[in-house]
């Protein structure tokens, strides 16, 4: 038998941090997207103040600059915050409560040694909405241009404080590298409980995430209270105030909602009692048949009823999968249509186009802009695609990255070859995704991809995709595989520099940051 090894992930954090700290001061820190070692320098629970070291992080931060002095949290540490920020505050308070296992009072003023503080500043072009700095001496200052920023690195203080009450003076300041960083999940295809939904908001909002995609509908259920297609709800859906109330559990946490109600393919559900308004499209599955007008009611019809339920800017209509180009003979009503409201020589294409064109304005109209799935998108068409579409890539499908960016949309990567969790069929390996996911890399045809240049101002960030694909595993068994993966690219997202050379140490590293408070 060979011998136990006993390098416990504590241990291990501590010799990645030994290594961090000496790149630390021989100035090695960078704020950008890349593969360098962190500027951070994590390690474990230390024994006291005079701790060499800061626990680890996921994501790590941009840049730590050491200092004099020291923090210890107090045995009666409270909380202050403006009092605007209240909402902030209290998160903290039963974050730390929960992990600490003590109660948190919250204050608008009277910081004292020994306490956490968070202070808005001025505007900070290098921070920008999401960063934040912490300043860490006799009392641990969170400060930041924005709330958003705040609370970011109200996560990064209970990271930090759950290992060890005592941290090294210095400060940091960090920020994001990409402006979203999403998680989806296929709610139609199979329902969750609201409580599974809540401890991932937990999740992502511990990883410094800020968007989760709700994939609403599809062919197989409607999962939404619906007073316009009430026959089309599922027995299993969520009412409108469960909703609405998941909606302001994820905003306390500043993780933004973005609602999936995928038209105009994949709508079997929505018309199981409409299907004068419906035609067989791709896969032999029904879809909206655009060349009746009725259909186009219906749809803004639906979309309406929604658009105040969701706050989210982005407005999710899917629009991927609805017909293949060799299926247009078969409808020829199609091309007469298309004619009819595009001129000579439109085909089915423009009609598909224009749908998504006329529900962008319905959503713009209430403030929102719209985003569709890319797989679908043909560059030589009568009726492009608004440019003020944004485009989830997920196929190497259609057209390239570098094509839709040209055209002028902003694009999220959610490549499934590696970010598509798919139960019982594909299965992401977090290694890969640590050691080689670009965000800037779109998947093309074949295994070739579509990289755009760093700093792409069309870049938006990257999205992990959770669809069912079969019956199996339950909500426990798939929160246990999706963990390693969100840490994985959360780590990628965030951009900061590294603090784990390969995937083992992150292992080491990821159970040392331990589970989301509550969860």
């Amino acid at each position: 038998m060979p011998p136990v090894h006993r390098f416990s992930p504590i241990r291990r954090a501590l010799a990645v941090a030994a290594t961090a700290l000496t790149l630390l001061s021989c100035g090695q820190q960078s704020p950008e997207v890349g593969r360098t070692r962190s500027a951070q320098p994590p390690g474990p629970s230390g024994p006291g103040p005079t701790s060499a070291v800061l626990p680890p992080l996921i994501p790590s931060v941009q840049r730590w600059i050491p200092g004099d002095g020291s923090f210890r949290l107090g045995p009666t540490a409270k909380i202050v915050a403006p009092q605007s920020w209240r909402g902030t505050a209290d998160v903290l308070a039963e974050d730390l409560g929960a992990v600490l296992g003590r109660t948190f009072a919250v204050a608008s003023d009277g910081a004292d040694d020994g306490d956490i503080e968070l202070r808005q500043r001025g505007p900070d072009p290098q921070l920008g909405s999401e960063g934040y700095e912490i300043a860490v001496a006799g009392r641990l200052v969170v400060s930041a241009p924005d709330e958003a920023g705040a609370f970011l690195g109200t996560r990064t203080a209970v990271q930090w404080l759950r290992q060890s009450p005592a941290l090294p003076g210095g400060t940091a300041r960090d920020w994001p590298a990409w402006r979203e960083r999403a998680f989806m999940v296929d709610v139609a295809r199979k329902f969750y409980t609201l409580d599974w939904l809540r401890d991932r908001i937990r999740e992502l909002s511990y990883l410094k995430y800020n968007t989760i995609h709700l994939h609403l509908t599809d062919s197989q259920a409607f999962r939404v209270e619906s007073d316009t297609v009430p026959d089309a709800v599922a027995p299993e859906h969520y009412s409108k105030a469960e909703i609405a109330g998941l909606v302001a559990y994820a905003a306390r946490r500043h993780i933004t909602v973005v609602p999936e109600f995928d038209l105009p393919g994949h709508a079997s559900a929505l018309l199981a009692r409409r299907p004068d308004l419906g035609v067989k499209g791709e896969w032999g599955l029904t879809v909206l048949n655009l060349a009746k007008p009725e259909t186009w009611a219906l749809a803004e019809d639906v979309i309406k009823e929604y658009l105040p339920l969701f706050p989210a800017k982005v407005w999710f209509l899917g629009a991927d999968e609805w017909m293949s180009i060799d299926q247009f003979g078969q409808h020829p009503e199609l091309a007469k249509a298309a004619e009819e409201r595009y001129g000579a020589g439109a085909d089915p294409i423009d009609l598909f186009h224009g749908f998504i064109n006329r529900m962008n304005e319905v959503v713009k109209a209430a403030g929102k802009s719209m985003r569709i799935w890319n797989s679908a998108l043909i560059l030589d068409s009568t009726v492009p695609v608004a440019p003020d579409v944004s485009i989830d890539h997920w196929s190497g499908a259609g057209l390239s990255a570098q094509e839709e960016a040209e055209a002028g949309h902003e694009l999220l990567n959610s490549t499934s070859r590696q970010l598509y969790y798919v139960i019982n069929r594909r299965t992401p390996d977090p290694a890969k995704i640590y050691g080689d996911f670009d965000p800037n890399a779109y998947p093309l045809a074949a295994s070739a991809t579509s990289v755009l240049a760093q700093g792409d101002p069309k870049a938006l960030g990257a999205e992990l995709c959770l669809w069912e694909g079969g019956h199996g595993p339950d909500e426990g068994e798939i929160a246990a595989t999706l963990t390693p993966m969100l840490r994985a690219l959360a780590q990628v997202l965030w951009g900061s520099p590294k603090i784990a050379e390969d995937y083992a140490e992150f292992v080491g590293i990821s159970e040392a940051v331990g589970s989301p408070p509550g969860v």
